[in-house]
């Protein structure tokens, strides 16, 4: 494993293992301390062993044994930052177990000397001082303007658009941008440059950046578009490329256009005005990726309702899809905690879809088709089956089908009911599993379908866990540049 993947799973266990879950202890401790009447005994054992848990879990997690190269000098700044970052931690886990260790004491009727609460007073004063610091500093750099009805100015800049020279920005930092004629002029010794760059940062696995491959008859063949970003994917930027291509086309693969709508209203509205139909029509992807449905789908079968189910929403986005879309090769993955049934009823034998099912086994529904049809692959686990499970058969199962598939999208049945504080079912899968199963989905859709990924929600009915399993799977789609919907 690379260690930038080391320092990923570092910092999503970091926040998503104990940063918070200790939020939650925090938030629970400081309003059962709200309720504190006088003379009522109150036992805060709960709390200090869950504080007392959290500095274990953070004092365990390391960076130190990561070996990266010096010269990735973000990488060894996010190693100090973390350690800082760690350090605090534990010195606010011990604050709080002192802090309620005194209110145990108090609630008890136990004796608390002066000498110890001057103490954490001056622990908690620390504190305050700090966030009162912080709160400062956002006073005093950001300052309201109340311009009088008169306003006077030193001067105005005017800037000539027109002489602007179109820029083209290189690996690996934004401020590497030429003038895209010094580009096509100079390209090879240009490209030459970041190749090195990409080795001399990732090692062998920077030689897989092979940008003078793209020079041909003197000129630089260009394989792929992404309109993106607060300004560049902005509305009025999408109208205008999907009046340029209108009627026209990207090319038969060997081009790819990716958009990114800047927000959800924009999207909206490049609906409403038939703009994304044009783009999709020419050949550009609108990347979009999760559908909060309910209820959820995948047990209705073709002509019944179950589980909940009344319409198979996955079942019936695929076969949209190929028949809409010109997808060629769709393929459906399943994670819930119960088997999709439904999903598996439905696209049995189709040659063109490929659906993988994970799930607890015995469980709802308690049937699976006999023999298994061709093109789905059935993935049943015990009862107790934790992350790392879900994880392996991912990883082992899982991607090598969808490589051999290559399909042109992948649906996702995003169940979360298979989390450890989950009722319907009996498995251990917590937010940074789903987190991880979600991370090396979009990484799969970026090899073999150019990103094209859409994630319905299924099962998840323990109203907390789920709400946490939905943000890190959200949170891995929106860092990845996919709208949530």
């Amino acid at each position: 494993m690379a260690y930038t993947d080391e320092l990923f799973r570092v910092v999503d266990e970091y926040f998503m293992e104990i940063i918070m879950p200790y939020g939650r202890t925090n938030a629970e401790a400081g309003g059962y301390l709200k309720k504190f009447k006088p003379f009522q005994k109150k036992n805060y054992d709960s709390y200090l062993q869950r504080f007392e848990k959290h500095k274990e879990e953070a004092e365990a997690l390391t960076m130190a044994n990561i070996a990266m190269p010096e010269e990735d000098t973000l990488a060894q700044e996010l190693k100090e930052k973390f350690a800082q970052s760690q350090k605090t931690f534990v010195t606010l886990c011990e604050r709080n177990v002192k802090f309620y260790d005194l209110q145990n004491r108090r609630a008890q009727r136990k004796r608390v000397t002066s000498e110890e609460l001057k103490e954490i007073f001056v622990a908690l004063q620390a504190i305050l001082n700090s966030a009162m610091r912080d709160v400062t500093l956002l006073e005093d750099a950001y300052k309201e303007l109340n311009p009088a009805d008169i306003a006077y100015y030193d001067g105005c800049v005017y800037v000539d658009l027109s002489t602007v020279k179109p820029m083209i920005a290189l690996p690996f930092h934004p401020s590497n941008a030429y003038p895209v004629a010094e580009v096509v002029r100079h390209a090879d010794e240009l490209f030459a440059a970041v190749e090195e760059e990409a080795r001399k940062q990732f090692g062998k696995a920077g030689e897989g950046l092979q940008l003078r491959a793209k020079i041909h008859d003197g000129g630089v063949w260009v394989d792929q578009g992404i309109i993106a970003g607060c300004a560049g994917g902005s509305f009025e930027n999408c109208c205008m490329a999907a009046s340029i291509l209108d009627g026209r086309s990207t090319g038969c693969g060997e081009f790819s256009l990716s958009v990114y709508p800047a927000s959800e209203p924009q999207a909206i509205a490049l609906v409403r005005n038939g703009a994304a139909a044009k783009l999709m029509a020419a050949g550009a992807v609108i990347k979009n990726a999760f559908c909060g449905v309910r209820p959820p789908g995948h047990h209705a079968a073709r002509a019944e309702a179950r589980g909940f189910c009344y319409l198979n929403n996955v079942a019936i986005g695929a076969y949209w899809a190929m028949r809409r879309h010109g997808a060629r090769r769709v393929a459906i993955v399943d994670f819930d905690a119960h088997h999709g049934d439904g999903t598996e009823e439905i696209v049995a034998n189709h040659p063109d879809i490929r659906f993988m099912s994970l799930f607890q086994w015995p469980l709802y529904p308690h049937r699976m088709m006999e023999p298994t049809p061709k093109n789905v692959v059935v993935s049943p686990v015990a009862a107790g089956a934790d992350g790392a499970v879900f994880t392996d058969i991912l990883e082992n199962v899982w991607l090598p089908q969808l490589e051999a598939f290559r399909p042109d999208i992948i649906f996702v049945s995003a169940g979360f009911d298979a989390h450890v504080e989950e009722q319907m079912a009996q498995l251990k899968v917590k937010e940074l599993d789903y987190a991880r199963i979600t991370r090396r989905l979009l990484d799969a859709a970026d090899v073999l379908c150019e990103g094209r990924l859409v994630s319905v929600l299924e099962g998840g009915y323990a109203v907390r866990s789920l709400a946490r399993s939905v943000m890190a799977h959200l949170n891995m789609l929106v860092m990845r540049g996919r709208t949530a919907r």
